[in-house]
């Protein structure tokens, strides 16, 4: 055989290590968060197969998931499909970005470095993991107190899948999160300002961080920005967040002797579907109708 005749040599396939499960190295340089300065869809060609050796999902489920999605009667074959395709089973490695269902069990809390403290932040391979969570929006909720003396906003969903649930309380089950119920999904956000500020009148600024993607899902610069009073219970919502913990997080209780807790830092909300609002702005106006009439007959006639 002569040398032109020899089969061409194949070049061996070269792969980066994986860092063990549990190791925590420096953190990456930081990548940008799904909707962030990027352009263009997000949510296209995105999905990339985890290899099931090297990592498992806490769903136990297989990567392509056929759990029935509880849909309203506002909600259409078209609807449910862009869901499944786009948000439910979405993940994006280099982003570290997985919805509930694809949720990796190979995580770790972050390093202590000396210009950030990350070790209160959960990381997949030393990237911040960015949580999606996609369901019915159940409530909203503001609240300031003796116990949360900063502004705390809450959102609540109701979560669309079994798979997702199970997900949810499994993942829970492991990084000791407090869930509030069965098939729902609850993110906070709290203010960052000073109790110095605050007092002297000088408040921070309210959760603004909701988009419409009723259209398209892409990055923030191009979604228009709600506020947060135009989303009803209903709503389709997609939120993005990150799981954090007491202690370890710059500007978070540090205290040894505290008893660790974990709870997912609200990031952005993104409304995907809207609930139909004619009958419901109906429906509250007749509710509201006899309180306002008496209202206004104590202003005329000066009873009270």
């Amino acid at each position: 055989m002569s040398a032109s005749d020899a089969p061409p040599l194949k070049r061996a396939r070269r792969s980066s290590p994986r860092p063990e499960a549990g190791a925590t190295s420096a953190l990456r340089t930081p990548v940008n968060t799904p909707g962030g300065s990027d352009s263009g869809p997000i949510t296209s060609g995105l999905a990339v197969a985890v290899d099931p050796a090297a990592d498992t999902t806490y769903s136990g489920e297989s990567d392509v998931t056929t759990d029935m999605v509880r849909v309203r009667r506002w909600v259409g074959g078209r609807v449910t499909g862009r869901l499944v395709d786009n948000f439910l089973d979405f993940k994006h490695l280099a982003r570290a970005t997985f919805s509930l269902s694809r949720l990796p069990s190979m995580l770790s809390w972050g390093p202590k470095l000396n210009c950030a403290d990350y070790s209160g932040v959960l990381c997949w391979w030393s990237t911040p993991l960015v949580v999606w969570a996609v369901g019915y929006l159940q409530s909203v909720k503001y609240y300031t107190g003796p116990d949360e003396p900063l502004p705390v906003t809450t959102v609540t969903l109701e979560l669309m899948r079994d798979t997702d649930d199970r997900a949810l309380h499994q993942f829970a089950a492991v990084w000791d999160i407090e869930l509030s119920s069965r098939s729902t999904f609850e993110a906070r956000w709290t203010s960052t300002g000073a109790a110095g500020l605050m007092a002297s009148g000088i408040h921070e600024k309210s959760f603004d961080s909701a988009y419409d993607a009723t259209a398209s899902y892409t990055s923030k610069e191009r979604m228009d920005r709600l506020p947060v009073s135009d989303f009803v219970v209903g709503d389709i919502v997609l939120v993005e967040c990150k799981l954090i913990r007491n202690g370890g997080v710059e500007g978070y209780p540090s205290d040894a002797t505290a008893v660790p807790a974990s709870w997912f830092s609200l990031e952005a909300m993104s409304r995907l579907h809207c609930r139909p609002r004619a009958k419901m702005f109906q429906r509250a106006a007749c509710l509201l109708a006899p309180t306002v009439a008496r209202v206004n007959t104590h202003v005329r006639t000066g009873v009270g």
